[in-house]
């Protein structure tokens, strides 16, 4: 994404790009400016335009207005032509004939900014055109597009334009400016109410608060009575409650009364038939005893069954217990078993490395050296037929450098390697 560049900005001056020019229609030349290999775009303050949009015949353009309040932004625009002019002066010796010096080109430099009005200044952007469209976007503050002849002298903008190239000749140079976007600002008119406060609108506002107060505080009392009026609503449902109860536990105790006269006959009938049951009770003392026998007898089998399951229960713990010494056993004869081959591994290698070797030698048997003249007079053979070889390369080379020298004509070239060639012996 492109880069929007403002005059707060800390612009790297020295990134500023001229590319090569390129010859135009009328006799002139265009180069190319960039920043960073990307296009060098520039984004104006709260400014007004001369006269809006201009469009006559092909060419369409807009004079924005600067004051002195923007001194700021024409010392930017300013320091961006000095990066330009330094670049000229750097690339002369390519681009003309004869190398222009610094006041050749300030001689012939068209600023882009101009003064107008004694204390205002004016920058002329262009604005391209595909057709019967402009190249040129118009937005208001809620970004609804709008169109060319929604801008005029009295609106205020901030514009976004180009720094998109040099033209110039044998007699001028110019920047070339190319309007992009334009934002427009609708003048918001800050007396249109009145504003000015007085002590009848202090005193009628201090009114419209303690209003608001007191009905705050009203709206917190009729809330709060009315929990009290619900909460002894309440309270007086809970006594009700209480003495409906009171009322019903009086009734029960008369019944109780007379339950307790119907109690003391019965009581009185019991006692008759007691005195016949003393007399059944000595026979049931016998039948109690036996029981009793019967119920000994029967706990000392349970003991006896218990006793019987605890044994049971200490077999199959110690069954337990040796199954696992004999695994313990087992596991460590197979590590034994494993040591053993480990070490017999160990002791093969070992020997396999260390065995002793007898050598015998036969007196039949005879070992004969080569001479040094043999060996040497092999070396000298090979050497010879390496050079007899590279030999071999370098005629042929030397014959090929001949043909190109006479197919092309090259006879005034003097060189000293056809001589040491001639020299050599096949």
């Amino acid at each position: 994404m492109e880069e929007i560049y403002q005059y707060t900005d800390k612009l790297a001056y020295e990134n500023i790009l001229l590319f090569t020019p390129k010859a135009v229609q009328g006799g002139g030349y265009y180069a190319k400016i960039k920043i960073n290999s990307g296009d060098l775009y520039v984004q104006t303050p709260k400014i007004y335009t001369k006269n809006g949009i201009n469009i006559t015949g092909k060419k369409v353009y807009s004079d924005l207005l600067f004051e002195r309040g923007h001194l700021e932004f024409i010392n930017f625009i300013q320091n961006i032509e000095e990066r330009i002019r330094e670049i000229i002066l750097q690339k002369g010796e390519l681009w003309f004939t004869e190398k222009p010096n610094i006041e050749d080109i300030e001689e012939r430099w068209n600023s882009s900014i101009r003064q107008y009005k004694t204390k205002k200044y004016l920058i002329r952007t262009k604005i391209e055109r595909s057709l019967n469209n402009l190249e040129l976007q118009i937005w208001d503050e809620n970004e609804k597009i709008l169109s060319s002849k929604d801008i005029d002298e009295k609106t205020n903008i901030i514009g976004i334009f180009e720094v998109a190239g040099l033209k110039f000749s044998s007699t001028s140079f110019q920047l070339d400016l190319q309007l992009k976007q334009i934002m427009k600002f609708d003048d918001k008119k800050l007396f249109s109410k009145c504003l000015i406060k007085t002590n009848k609108r202090k005193d009628i506002e201090n009114l419209k608060n303690l209003e608001e107060k007191v009905k705050i505080e009203m709206d917190s009392v009729n809330s709060d009575i009315s929990q009290d009026l619900t909460n002894i609503h309440d309270s007086l449902n809970e006594t009700l409650d209480e003495n409906q109860c009171a009322h019903d536990n009086s009734n029960g105790n008369s019944e109780e009364s007379d339950n307790e006269e119907s109690d003391n006959e019965e009581s009185e009938n019991e006692e008759s038939d007691n005195e016949e049951s003393d007399n059944e009770e000595s026979d049931n003392e016998e039948s109690d005893n036996e029981q009793q026998d019967k119920l000994i007898q029967s706990g000392k089998l349970f003991e006896n069954n218990k006793l019987e399951e605890s044994k049971i229960i200490n077999e199959t713990q110690e069954n337990k217990k040796n199954k696992s010494i004999e695994k313990n056993f087992s596991v460590e004869e197979n590590n034994t078993t494993v040591s053993n081959h480990l070490e017999e591994n160990e002791k093969k290698q070992h020997n396999s490395i260390l065995e002793e070797v007898n050598l015998e030698i036969l007196d039949n048997e005879t070992m004969e050296l080569k001479k040094p003249k043999d060996v040497y007079s092999e070396i000298y053979k090979s050497a010879l037929l390496k050079a007899r070889e590279a030999k071999k390369k370098a005629i042929k080379a030397y014959m090929d450098a001949n043909k190109i020298k006479k197919q092309y004509l090259l006879d005034d070239i003097e060189s000293s390697d056809a001589e040491d060639l001639e020299n050599f012996s096949e």
